[in-house]
């Protein structure tokens, strides 16, 4: 019989030491994995925050139609390292359309940047537009900017006060 080819019996007993060794051995790859998780966590885009959007949800109210609207948004980076956006994925509709100009920016950690989004209003009626943002943070979800409203239609134009007289000069 082929002495490499024999399988060791379970009644070899392993050493004090030996167990001591495979034991540390475990310990120290746990906690070589869990200080890998901690540096990866701790890489810039890669978690410990998020790229908040203030408002969260701003509603215009009424507007008139084909109207221009330059609505101002704070971008607060609230992750570990540089959030650096992008874009903006234009969002379109008959109600109105959505851009933002003036991207790429870069918002440092801890710090707060000013976005503008520029808000045309098209055909009558209630409209939520969700603009987002792509951005080189790794996580999701993407940032959104979202504004909400109701674009009026002429007759909404009030003709007359509440008691039958013209509406007082503007």
């Amino acid at each position: 019989m082929n002495p490499l080819l024999t399988v060791p019996s379970p009644a070899i007993k392993v050493s004090p030491l030996g167990r001591w060794v495979r034991r540390a051995a475990r310990i120290l790859m746990f906690a070589s994995l869990g200080l890998g998780i901690i540096l990866l966590l701790s890489l810039p885009g890669t978690g410990g925050g998020e790229l908040l959007v203030e408002p969260a949800n701003l509603n215009l109210g009424e507007i008139a139609p084909k109207q221009e609207l330059d609505i101002p948004f704070r971008l607060v980076n609230r992750t570990g390292g540089t959030v650096q956006v992008l874009g903006a994925h234009e969002t379109c509709g008959p109600t109105g359309c959505g851009t933002v100009p003036g991207l790429p920016v870069v918002v440092p950690p801890g710090e707060v940047r000013t976005v503008t989004l520029h808000f045309k209003s098209g055909s009558p009626g209630e409209f939520t537009k969700e603009t987002p943002l792509f951005t080189d943070f790794a996580r999701d979800p993407l940032p959104i900017l979202r504004v909400s409203g109701v674009v009026k239609t002429a007759k909404d134009e009030p003709s007359s006060g509440a008691d039958g007289t013209a509406p007082p000069n503007r």
